[in-house]
């Protein structure tokens, strides 16, 4: 189950993925959603983020562990600066 661990963080311009031995970066003008899945995992929502990559849909999921559910919103409102078309659901 550790295999699918992510670790995300962003600047003013990218979300960035960190697992294992893989990385990657999904700049802001490729989200296109940010939404609550509803479902919780240990009482904690989980979030879904779907982006576009080489003209394909994909999508990721997490839970905001550490750090209190508005530091979505500040994510949102960050991307939402770079990208006014993303849909933001909660």
């Amino acid at each position: 189950m550790t295999r699918n661990l992510k670790e995300l963080y962003y600047d003013d311009e990218k979300l960035y993925v960190n697992q294992r031995d893989n990385s990657s970066q999904i700049d802001f003008t490729k989200i296109r959603v940010i939404k609550n899945t509803m479902s919780n995992i240990g009482g904690m929502s989980v979030w879904k983020i779907k982006y576009l990559d080489n003209d394909k849909t994909k999508s990721l999921r997490f839970i905001p562990i550490g750090i209190v559910k508005n530091k979505v919103f500040v994510f949102a409102d960050t991307v939402k600066s770079k990208n006014k078309s993303i849909v933001f659901q909660t």
